[in-house]
């Protein structure tokens, strides 16, 4: 048998589960109140300070944080029905958020958690997770186009019928610009004559001519007297003028058939007049008629053969029909037929002459049901109800319905507003826009086509429906409410471009609820079932695309994910890296990133990562490198770390509380971190435990991964890591802050060159005129604040500089009650005292073994005899601690280690030390005595390591 030693250098690895003979040197079998540093060993967890005690608080509310500065850190409260507190973290001010766009009624909500925060500079959104995001009733305009109304068809404003505008391509001569304009494909068969022959009257007249036209109805067709000029007093015939001559365009009533008749006279001497005057020349006259067709008309039934009558100067005609052709043709609307508008020879052909014989003819035709107008180079056709324009020749008009094929067809004038949806290509939709007319000035006529919404379709997120912001207005004052500008208009953008099938779709979140609002790369993230949405990059309430002509990288992202192992998972949160958004759903991770330099719509790509269950009640953390998550799929809660994270190998997960699998309980709540003092702390609602994990790596190496518990007095509403402070709301609504790294303003205790944190909880300042001595009972008596309560022993402790300097009692009182008089032994009244809640740190050893390292790994000798002589504790900072000894069989051994015995430090200095060690005796073998280490005292517990001496006996096995 040999006598040997052995140290555990730190006790820096918390608590582990496994057996004893498994844990590393410095790792517990508890540890509570603590807190493991790599530094300064196992130390006392820092006391909390009251800060105020809150109104209105309650457990069923949803919580956020909001940190601005140092000078402005807040912790938000949203409450079941809605209504949003804001506390200054400072001292505990309520401020109500002034409410509108009744923000109630949106952020009402049934259970913790409900109601997810993300701040951006001074806005707050509020997304609650029950809500459905819809659209509102409100729809794009119907094409921009006018309706009849009244009696008497006039153009109006009121945009709700149905248009087509009719654009002149060309003004050709001798042309018939027809139109058919109709509803229905009814068709009917029209005639339109092709070959025409006039017909001379053959009657004969005075002279009796074969040849001579007809005479006037009652008339004399002999030639007018006239007195010669040259022979006065003397009369005589004179007949050249030929009085039936002449030429001009007639109209078939009946038919609509346009011709020209032209009527061209010969005069010659049919006699000589012997009377009055000898020898004088009778003149008659000899007609040509010529016949021109201009316009076949359009006539119902054959007329090949039929006559109608002319009229030319007052003398009558006939016309008779040869040849004609016909074809079906639609227009039970109207079928506009206007002559050319050159068919008289001194009549210009000009394109105003055409439109205005076309608006005539359709607004007298078809006024009841279609009205037209002119616009520019065109026709404005308008209706209540659809109708459709048809060209006879195509050549000469360019018909733009709601639709067209080619932007090309596009016309340079048109009405404003005038809405057009090209469609490319008739196979594939994708490449379908919209483009609305543009009139300069707005006004009807020349101007540009843009590109528009779709007609008729909702465009409009609800505000309602979507999250609502918190915003600062000042330091003591909050509104909360829809998104607005300074304007009062939505931020939450309108749809500008594209339909609602291809081009430019309806967000995904519409019509389902957004599980989580996230900030990636200049883009507001919102999660809704298994789709990432983002807005435009610097627009956060854009949700819509740019334009559908082409790609735009500014356009929204939105892209979904699918379960790795098949299915769908919705994602409920996510976490930003520098490869990109981690995204988690109950059963599965995602990694949303790109492949290229530049996220947007092409590039973005959704990675699965890893099938893990998540605890969907506490968010993701970053570790700096890695990702920590929480599991919830057992009896227990797992704690994971994600590592490694690209997007061409798969993470390596590790879960980091294997070593405790039985410590976190199952549906932790509440979760925060500081990664700049590497705490991870999480608990669950209405509990009064908080776990811990802290760690600490080097070069990618994971040199500290310690478990830990904290323990309090009062039940848990809430807490919080703001910066370096950390923030517990109680049961009682008190707010009290610890400090996880040493401050100016921490209590404390100085001793000239130490410094020595005081560890009570919800521990406040008790002015030195608050306090009263009474010096026939030598006792000091004050009110104790009201939210302490003396049954978990409330102490008291002077803080000052002087003599009194760490002066410290546990508070004696009647009523055992806050609020009520307590006292304390002696004067007290020359300095401000310190009081709060005692609370115990405490450390149970694990079974002590012999240890050897082997190929790095530390292995405990289970197998042989040791008897443990005695411990020896090495401590840092310390004031007091209890150790004690528990041995099978044997009556338990307390030893109270006070670092400085009394009358044995010096003046002003404090009964503390900042390093000592304590020696326990044990005299038992290893595996029938258990350690514990506690400690009250509101001074430094800090336990850096441990030595033992024993008597090591092998008995002579062989270790292989």
């Amino acid at each position: 048998m040999a006598t040997i030693t052995q140290t555990v250098p730190n006790y820096a690895l918390g608590i582990s589960e496994q057996p004893d003979e498994q844990k590393l040197p410095g790792q517990v079998r508890d540890a509570v109140n603590v807190v493991p540093d790599i530094t300064d060993g196992l130390t006392k967890r820092p006391g909390t300070e009251y800060i105020a005690t809150l109104g209105n608080v309650n457990a069923t509310g949803s919580w956020f944080s909001y940190y601005r500065d140092d000078n402005e850190a807040y912790i938000g409260n949203v409450k079941s029905d809605g209504t949003v507190r804001v506390y200054k973290c400072a001292d505990g001010t309520e401020i109500v958020a002034s409410p509108s766009d009744s923000a109630g009624t949106y952020l009402a909500h049934s259970n913790p958690g409900e109601v997810e925060a993300l701040t951006i500079n001074d806005t707050t959104f509020l997304v609650n997770k029950t809500k459905s995001v819809s659209l509102t009733n409100d729809l794009t305009t119907k094409s921009q186009k006018d309706s009849i109304s009244g009696s008497s068809p006039y153009y109006t404003a009121d945009k709700n019928g149905h248009a087509v505008y009719v654009e002149i391509t060309r003004v050709a001569p001798r042309r018939s610009y027809s139109l058919n304009i109709y509803s229905n494909e009814s068709t009917q068969e029209l005639f339109s004559a092709t070959t025409v022959e006039i017909q001379l009257s053959t009657a004969s007249h005075t002279g009796g001519e074969s040849n001579a036209i007809d005479a006037p109805s009652g008339g004399d067709y002999s030639a007018a007297k006239y007195r010669d000029p040259s022979n006065s007093g003397y009369l005589h015939q004179y007949g050249a003028d030929c009085p039936a001559a002449g030429s001009r365009v007639d109209i078939n009533s009946a038919t609509g058939i346009c011709s020209r008749i032209t009527v061209v006279g010969q005069p010659f001497v049919s006699r000589y007049d012997t009377t009055p005057d000898p020898d004088q020349p009778q003149y008659n006259c000899q007609y040509t008629g010529r016949l021109e067709l201009l316009y076949g008309g359009s006539y119902a039934t054959s007329k090949i053969n039929t006559t109608f009558d002319a009229d030319v100067v007052g003398y009558t005609h006939r016309v008779k029909i040869l040849t004609e052709t016909s074809s079906p043709q639609r227009g039970n609307i109207a079928r506009i037929r206007p002559l050319p508008v050159d068919v008289e020879q001194e009549t210009v052909v000009s394109g105003a002459a055409v439109l205005n014989s076309l608006n005539k003819a359709i607004n007298d035709q078809a006024g009841g049901t279609v009205r037209s107008r002119i616009i520019g180079n065109g026709l404005y056709l308008w209706s209540n109800s659809a109708f459709n324009v048809e060209a006879l020749e195509s050549d000469l008009f360019n018909i733009v319905t709601d639709e067209i094929n080619d932007v090309s067809d596009l016309p340079t004038s048109c009405r404003d507003g005038y809405i057009v949806k090209v469609s490319n290509s008739a196979a594939v939709q994708d490449d379908d826009y919209y483009l609305k007319f543009i009139g300069n000035n707005s006004k009807d006529g020349i101007g540009h086509w843009i590109e528009c919404t779709a007609p008729e379709i909702k465009y409009k997120l609800d505000p309602a429906t979507m999250p609502y912001v918190l915003t600062r207005v000042s330091t003591s004052s909050f509104t909360v409410g829809q998104w607005k500008d300074s304007n009062n208009e939505s931020n939450w953008r309108e749809r500008q471009i594209g339909d609602d099938l291809t081009t430019n779709t309806t967000p995904s979140f519409v019509g389902k609820k957004i599980s989580k609002l996230l900030y990636h790369r200049d883009r507001l993230v919102a999660l809704s079932d298994s789709n990432i949405i983002m807005s435009q990059p610097g627009d956060l309430g854009n949700f819509w695309n740019n334009t559908a002509i082409t790609f735009s990288g500014d356009d929204r992202i939105d892209v979904a994910c699918s379960s790795p192992s098949g299915g769908v998972n919705a994602l409920v949160d996510g976490i930003e890296m520098n490869t990109g958004l981690v995204l988690f759903s109950e059963n599965a991770q995602y990694l949303f990133s790109t492949d290229s330099d530049k996220l947007n719509p092409e590039t973005a790509q959704v990675y699965p990562l890893a099938v893990f269950n998540y605890n969907t009640s506490i968010h993701p953390i970053s570790l700096g490198t890695s990702i920590g998550f929480v599991d919830n799929a057992g009896k227990y809660s797992r704690f994971f770390e994600m590592l490694n994270v690209r997007r061409d190998t798969e993470p390596e997960v590790v879960e980091q509380s294997k070593v405790v699998s039985r410590l976190l309980n199952k549906d932790l709540d509440i979760f925060s971190n500081s990664r700049e003092n590497a705490y991870i702390l999480m608990g669950k609602i209405n509990t009064k435990e908080i776990y811990g994990f802290r760690y600490y790596s080097v070069s990618g190496k994971r040199l500290q991964g310690a478990w830990y518990k904290w323990s309090f007095q009062k039940n848990i509403f809430h807490f919080v890591i703001i910066q370096d402070d950390f923030y517990i709301i109680f049961d009682d609504r008190t707010l009290v802050k610890m400090s996880l790294k040493e401050r100016d303003n921490s209590p404390t205790i100085g001793s000239y060159d130490d410094t020595f944190n005081i560890h009570l909880d919800r521990s406040s300042t008790i002015a030195s005129s608050a306090l009263s001595y009474s010096s026939s009972t030598n006792l000091t008596s004050f009110t104790l604040p009201s939210y302490l309560n003396e049954a978990v022993d409330v102490a008291a402790i002077v803080l000052g500089n002087n003599d009194n300097r760490g002066r410290y009692q546990v508070v004696s009182s009647a009523a055992g009650n806050g609020g009520n008089t307590v006292t304390l032994n002696g004067d007290w009244t020359a300095n401000d005292i310190h009081v709060g809640e005692q609370y115990e740190m405490k450390v149970e050893f694990p079974t002590i073994y012999a240890t050897s390292t082997k190929n790095k790994l530390v292995v405990a000798d289970t197998t042989s005899s040791l008897i443990v002589q005695r411990i020896k504790l090495n401590f840092g900072d310390v004031g007091q601690f209890i150790t004690k000894l528990v041995r099978n069989g044997k009556p338990d051994f307390i030893d109270t280690h006070e670092s400085s015995i009394l009358d044995a430090y010096q003046s002003n200095r404090l009964p503390y030390v900042g390093d000592s060690s304590r020696t326990i005796p044990v005299y038992e073998r290893n595996e029938n005595v258990n350690v514990t280490l506690t400690s009250t005292h509101p001074s430094p517990a800090t336990l850096q390591s441990m030595s033992w001496e024993g008597d090591y006996n092998n008995r002579f096995y062989k270790r292989i």
